[in-house]
């Protein structure tokens, strides 16, 4: 996972490239987050929490290897998360990709850009 094992800003890069090709390829609302919020999330919540909570804390650790103090590293990791997925939401029920692609700039930019 280039998140893990990457430069943090070539793996954070990549992360969000990953999520772009995914949404873009017509896959338009993340699986583990349809679960999430479906009928079947009791079923799946243990494995639910573990795959956000893992992709928060990759992604904390990637932040802090850039240098943000940890509070501030675990605040825009949970940002950049609900970001995500809230843009995938919304841009769903819009039917306008465009609000993704433009918050997956916008969260990327916080995140290289320091």
């Amino acid at each position: 996972m280039p998140l893990q094992t990457a430069e943090p800003d070539v793996g954070i890069a990549t992360m969000f490239a990953a999520c772009s090709q995914y949404f873009l390829s017509g896959q338009r609302i993340c699986l583990v987050g349809g679960l999430a919020i479906g009928k079947v999330r009791d079923r799946f919540s243990q494995q639910i929490s573990a795959y956000f909570s893992r992709w928060e804390t990759v992604l904390t650790k990637a932040l802090r290897k850039k240098g943000y103090p940890a509070k501030e590293a675990h605040s825009l990791a949970e940002d950049v998360l609900i970001g995500i997925q809230g843009s995938i939401v919304l841009a769903r029920a819009l039917h306008d990709d465009q609000i993704f692609v433009r918050n997956l700039k916008k969260l990327k930019a916080r995140c290289i850009h320091s």
